[in-house]
């Protein structure tokens, strides 16, 4: 029964879109709560305006000349070729994220400490720890393409 409910919490964690009570951090891009004045990940402080609170964090309130909004796809398209994955679109901002699984010289480090104690298993933790928990950000916003 705990695998079922374990299950169904990833499910809800890899959800794009925020709950109702819920809006997207203006500066990382995660889920926080809508009456958050600050986002409890990375710090930055949430304004009104923007933070999404009207309920404008899946409109598109920025006006990009056909030139700046080519210049956006295109840093989002170059992104994804140095291997960054689109978590969500919102509106006026892109979040990126960029998993891996740790270096070798980690992951022989790691061996050597635990491989005779654990048959390896210290490697799989430490690899899931990389994909999952220690990710890269990053958001990109048309703002900054006008």
């Amino acid at each position: 029964m705990a695998d079922v409910n374990e299950s169904s919490q990833q499910e809800e964690k890899s959800t794009n879109s925020p709950g109702p009570n819920e809006q997207y951090c203006i500066s990382c891009g995660d889920t926080i709560s809508s009456k958050a004045d600050v986002c409890p990940h990375c710090g930055a402080p949430q304004d009104e305006s923007s933070s999404g609170r009207q309920n404008s964090a899946s409109q598109d309130n920025t006006n990009l000349s056909p030139e700046g909004e080519r210049q956006f796809k295109q840093a989002i398209d170059d992104k994804k070729v140095e291997g960054w994955d689109v978590k969500s679109r919102q509106g006026d901002r892109v979040v990126l994220v960029k998993r891996g699984f740790g270096s070798l010289g980690s992951h022989v480090l790691v061996a050597l400490l635990t491989a005779w104690w654990t048959v390896f298993i210290g490697n799989v933790v430490y690899a899931a720890y990389k994909y999952f928990i220690d990710t890269d950000k990053m958001v990109i916003r048309k703002s900054e393409y006008q």
